[in-house]
Order: C-alpha cells, then sequence, then structure tokens
C-alpha cells in the first residue's frame, strides 16, 4: 500500500495536468453485506484505508503525510 501510494502521489503531485488529489480510502471499515463483498475480504473489511477501523494510522497514513507535507512547504 505504501509503495502504490507513494508512486502514485509522486506522479500526480510532479504533474502539471492535476490541481489535486484526495484518499479515496481514509479509514478501513466495514464492506458491504448487500453485495456478498464481505464473505470475500478479511473479517468482512475494506482494508484500503490508510488507518484502521480503531482510528490507528497505518504506515501508508505516515507516507501520505510526508508526501502532502513535502508538497505544502515546497508550494508555500
Amino acid at each position: 500500500q505504501v509503495k502504490i501510494l507513494d508512486g502514485a502521489l509522486r506522479h500526480l503531485i510532479a504533474s502539471d495536468r492535476v490541481v489535486g488529489t484526495i484518499v479515496w480510502q481514509y479509514a478501513d471499515c466495514r464492506a458491504a453485506l448487500e453485495d456478498g463483498m464481505a464473505i470475500t475480504r478479511p473479517r468482512g473489511f475494506n482494508n484500503k484505508g490508510i488507518i484502521d477501523e480503531y482510528r490507528n494510522p497505518k504506515a501508508a497514513y505516515f507516507k501520505v503525510k510526508e508526501l502532502y507535507g513535502k508538497f505544502a512547504e515546497e508550494n508555500k
């Protein structure tokens, strides 16, 4: 997750065609029961967030924070 976010955000931040980014899945959450996806996911969770279901930061959180922080400093 860290490697993917690092590569994607670096690419997007460096692009002159992109004006902003957003982390789509901020927190891990329960998968929807209606579409049957919950049974195919570990513990029924969508684990793509940068923080876990208890709101503890994952490694990806710190990478996103680092990259956004660098961008903010460079563009003051």
